[in-house]
């Protein structure tokens, strides 16, 4: 498993402990950010992954 994925594993279980609290959409939305930065074929994948489960619309 690689990296990305754990990391957006992580903010997936808190945000659904914390029943999508503010701090816990903010961090997913900087994840999103800094997955959209990365040339990473994996953190494209992650990236999609995470646009499709939570519906973001990409900027």
């Amino acid at each position: 498993m690689n990296e990305y994925l754990k990391q957006y594993i992580e903010l997936q279980k808190q945000f659904c402990e914390t029943e999508g609290d503010p701090d816990s959409v903010r961090a997913l939305y900087a994840f999103k950010e800094k997955l959209e930065q990365s040339e990473d074929k994996q953190a494209k994948e992650v990236l999609l992954g995470l646009i499709q489960k939570f519906q973001l619309c990409p900027e």
